[in-house]
């Protein structure tokens, strides 16, 4: 844990050194939360600590989980490539035990070669030149039966290797998924112990904080599509989305900005992940309509919110619904649980959040929660 720690200091050191923007005049300050929860001092500590251990351990699990889909992936190709040759070696060993007792027939018949009589030199000629043809087509089937058993060895050989790695790939999420589970229980209990100055000042330091993260973002994200003369740039980055309550209550949440972050098939992570206890409530962060609420894809359990200015809010892998599709909420109304359905099996629960204003393309959702959930 104390590595982890280590290493997200050293993430944020990075970060600053690298001309991270820096907070308006009036903003709030670091100093002045420590000031505010000096009160709760141990608590405030044990908390910051196990923040940025679930950090460290989020951001490592992202990395786990990519190891582990690419290591899953290689072990079904090789996998499957094994069963094909499989499958070649029991046909050509089926055709080389036919002709050997085919030409064992033969030989036991005598003279006539089975069907073949022998009666003049010409037949002798044929009857030659027909095993001939034969002990060719025989050969090449032996010499394909060796080449594919060879081929079978190393292969075998291969599917070993691939599944000692997607072992360790497991055991490698496994237990990153532990100390993130671990560090929010911790962070959650100690969120409990602060006093309500130092919670109303850390809840707008970091959205705060959020929103200078975002800013840098845009700022990086027009200079990538300058820089492409034309390119697609940033792509869904934008600002906060304003007037929404968390959709956890504030303090039971941990998350990272993992937008963007590389996900299988080629997709990249269009959300942010806000993990909390199991079957949490989760609530309508703006009142609407829920336009959605199915069971099926790899979100699982899902919920689609529809805000009556018009952005629409998806919640994804949840546990149960407390909503049916078409009904009205709202804000802060309780409209399902937290959970891991869809293709978060074997993930700490949590709730995959996507905004998209006006019913568009989704955008970085991480600053809108960061400043009303922490």
């Amino acid at each position: 844990m104390r590595k982890l720690r280590l290493a997200v200091g050293a993430l944020i050191a990075a970060v600053l050194a690298a001309g991270f923007p820096t907070a308006p005049a009036g903003a709030i300050t670091q100093s002045q939360v420590d000031e505010a929860c000096a009160n709760s001092r141990q608590a405030y500590e044990t908390y910051q600590a196990a923040r940025s251990d679930f950090e460290a351990a989020a951001v490592a699990l992202e990395d786990a989980n990519n190891e582990l889909d690419e290591a899953e992936h290689q072990e079904q190709r090789i996998r499957s490539i094994y069963q094909g040759r499989q499958d070649e070696q029991t046909r050509l060993q089926t055709r080389v035990e036919e002709t050997a007792t085919e030409l064992y027939m033969q030989a036991a018949a005598g003279p006539s070669l089975g069907i073949m009589t022998i009666s003049s030199p010409g037949d002798a000629l044929t009857a030659l030149e027909f095993l001939q043809s034969n002990a060719s087509r025989d050969m090449q089937s032996v010499n394909d039966l060796a080449s594919i058993s060879a081929e079978l060895d190393r292969l075998g050989a291969d599917l070993d290797a691939a599944v000692d790695q997607l072992t360790d790939a497991r055991d490698q999420q496994a237990e990153l998924t532990d100390q993130q589970q671990t560090a929010m229980n911790t962070a959650l209990d100690s969120y409990d112990h602060l006093d309500d100055e130092c919670k109303d000042l850390q809840a707008e330091y970091e959205a705060e904080q959020a929103r200078l993260r975002e800013e840098r973002r845009r700022r990086e994200a027009a200079e990538r599509e300058r820089a492409a003369s034309g390119g697609s740039g940033g792509g869904g980055s934008g600002p906060a989305v304003g007037g929404i309550v968390c959709p956890f209550t504030p303090g039971r949440t941990q998350f990272i900005d993992s937008w963007g972050y590389p996900r299988s098939g080629g997709r990249s992570h269009k959300g942010t992940d806000m993990f909390a206890p199991w079957d949490d409530p989760v609530y309508a962060v703006a009142t609407g309509k829920i336009t959605k609420a199915d069971e099926h894809g790899i979100g699982g359990k899902h919920v689609w919110l529809t805000a009556d200015n018009g952005t629409a809010y998806y919640y994804a892998h949840l546990n149960a619904f407390a909503v049916s599709a078409g009904q009205r909420v709202a804000q802060g109304d309780l409209i399902a649980y937290n959970g891991n359905s869809g293709n978060a099996r074997g993930t700490s629960p949590h709730v995959h959040l996507q905004i998209h204003p006006e019913g568009g393309g989704a955008v970085n959702p991480y600053p809108s929660v960061a400043a009303v959930c922490f």
